[in-house]
């Protein structure tokens, strides 16, 4: 929240749909490794 306030109103707008695209990878591959970790 700091840094979106640091950024320009232009930057702001792309930090809305971004961070949903990069947490939902990241949520991905938390499944991934966890799923893995369970086969082994």
């Amino acid at each position: 929240r700091i840094i979106g306030s640091i950024q320009t109103p232009e930057s702001s707008s792309k930090l809305k749909f971004e961070p949903t695209k990069s947490s939902f990878c990241h949520l991905s591959l938390l499944l991934h490794n966890f799923l893995h970790q369970i086969e082994e």
